[in-house]
């Protein structure tokens, strides 16, 4: 083989294998949605913000929904408790980061908002089934 062939096939081997390990980060930030768990760790690193990194644990069944909202552009992200229908705890912990609760909400449940006037955290009993989900969402 003559020289500049290896070269393009080394080049065209470097660029396919950097693709492929970047594959799943490319997947995630051009993704529409995802559900995941906190055991998913590449997901959950980095679709979960703050606030439910560090948001009490009231069940031990809770699962991350994340949805990439256009028109009016917006990041939704949700987590769900099952088993459970207390918020005391979750509004509580709200309050104590800085939230301030809302006089009125979008949904059925409680609206907190922050200094950062883009984010909106809602805080709702499923009337299906006994669940809790906590909802921030991002407008830009």
């Amino acid at each position: 083989m003559n020289r500049p062939f290896k070269i393009a096939a080394l080049l065209l081997l470097l660029i396919v294998g950097l693709f492929a390990w970047y594959w799943p980060a490319i997947e995630m930030r051009v993704a529409s949605s995802a559900h995941y768990t906190e055991q998913e760790h590449d997901k959950y690193a980095y679709y979960t913000p703050e606030v439910l990194k560090t948001i009490p644990r009231i069940s031990p069944d809770y699962s991350f929904t994340f949805s990439n909202i256009s028109g009016p552009a917006s990041h939704v992200y949700t987590m769900t408790f099952l088993g459970t229908d207390e918020t005391n705890v979750l509004n509580g912990y709200l309050k104590l980061k800085g939230y301030k609760e809302e006089e009125s909400c979008m949904v059925k449940g409680v609206c907190w908002r922050h200094l950062n006037a883009q984010e909106t955290i809602v805080v709702a009993k499923l009337e299906s089934q006994k669940a809790v989900q906590i909802t921030v969402v991002y407008n830009f």
